[in-house]
């Protein structure tokens, strides 16, 4: 008798051979539930990712693929475009990306997802993140990103609404679990909305908050490809960078972008259970590394070894705007790993959100004080 586990995977595997079918037509259209492969991807935090492929005897017609990505959407992203508009905007951002080569080719989207290209490369391990020739060439990557005028509102309010909804979100919670209400209780303690109320403020009045650019919002390793040229795929030297997944993709504050890479580098999901990731203050970019990257972004000459000269005006003023983002990146993805906590029980992605969120907070808190805000 199949266990209940099988019994899922073979409904599950039937769906997709339909969405295959029904949206890729061609050697899709007619292949059997025997003939067609589907395996479970690693990474993503929110979305579940699965690689669905033809038999390597199977024809292919006008140049199909015979691998694509099939992404099916995590609760909180369901959340984040619940509403016919929201959803319209997430797939004209993805087509706009594809069309200009910036990300994967869309093949298909349907209410619980979407069928994407393969792209050939890997995601980025985090220790990569800190490799001065990837970080240069993921700054002038990110600086071609922000380069880009896309058709959308240039409105830097993404953000503030994400993080105004969440605020609510978070204020109504409730987790039966004692440890973890306990837990709950503290964060709710830092009383959220009077927080993000201040941040605003900080952010947008008290200080100059810089250029608004076309965002990426979500530039950790996971979303970083490294694609290998003539498939030298340990060559540094010979290498492209592409960004994937955009669903928080949007007009935004430069700073932000930059800030919220920065503190990428503290984090690792790569790590076992019970937490599944580890946060170090320590691993934040040095000076010398956050210069590097600046310059690199401004499009300067920017060696890899040798003595880096002082900072000029425009590159201090630049620190300066990523440094107080910073709380913008923690407070934002603080919120977003107890709101993905509330959805957790309802997801296949094992992670410890709420342990995550707790250690977003704690930097938060760590870098007011580094600031001289508290």
């Amino acid at each position: 008798m199949a266990s209940v586990c099988d019994e899922i995977r073979s409904e599950f595997k039937t769906k997709a051979l339909k969405w295959c079918r029904k949206y890729l037509g061609g050697s899709w259209k007619n292949l059997s539930l025997d003939e067609f492969s589907i395996e479970r991807l690693g990474g993503g935090l929110t979305n579940e990712l699965y690689i669905c492929s033809l038999p390597n005897y199977c024809p292919v017609i006008n140049k199909e693929k015979r691998k694509v990505l099939l992404r099916i959407y995590g609760p909180l992203y369901s959340e984040l475009v619940s509403s016919s508009s929201a959803l319209i905007y997430n797939i004209v951002i993805f087509t706009l990306l594809s069309e200009r080569e910036v990300g994967p080719k869309l093949y298909a989207v349907f209410p619980r997802g979407r069928l994407e290209e393969l792209l050939p490369g890997k995601c980025l391990a985090s220790s990569e993140l800190a490799c001065p020739k990837i970080s240069v060439r993921i700054a002038r990557t990110l600086a071609e990103y922000h380069h880009m005028e896309l058709p959308l509102s240039k409105e830097p309010v993404f953000m503030w609404k994400i993080m105004s909804g969440w605020c609510k979100e978070v204020e109504e919670l409730h987790i039966n679990e004692q440890d973890k209400a306990v837990t709950l209780a503290k964060i709710k303690s830092m009383n959220l909305m009077d927080e993000y109320y201040f941040l605003r403020n900080y952010l947008e009045k008290a200080t100059t908050p810089g250029p608004v650019t076309f965002c990426h919002n979500d530039l950790q390793e996971g979303n970083i490809l490294r694609i290998p040229k003539d498939g030298q795929e340990n060559n540094e030297e010979d290498m492209d960078i592409m960004f994937i997944d955009f669903e928080y993709s949007a007009y935004n504050y430069r700073a932000f972008d930059l800030a919220n890479h920065f503190c990428e580098w503290m984090s690792d999901y790569s790590v076992p259970a019970p937490s599944y990731f580890s946060l170090s203050l320590s691993k934040y970019p040095s000076k010398e590394q956050q210069l590097l990257f600046v310059r690199a972004y401004l499009g300067r000459n920017t060696p890899i070894n040798g003595t880096i000269c002082a900072p000029t005006i425009e590159e201090t003023e630049l620190l300066d705007q990523i440094d107080r983002f910073v709380l913008a990146s923690h407070f934002l993805y603080g919120l977003w790993g107890v709101i993905q906590e509330g959805f957790s029980s309802t997801g296949n992605i094992m992670f410890n959100y709420l342990e995550y969120a707790v250690a977003r907070f704690e930097a938060y808190v760590q870098h007011k004080k580094k600031l001289g805000l508290i």
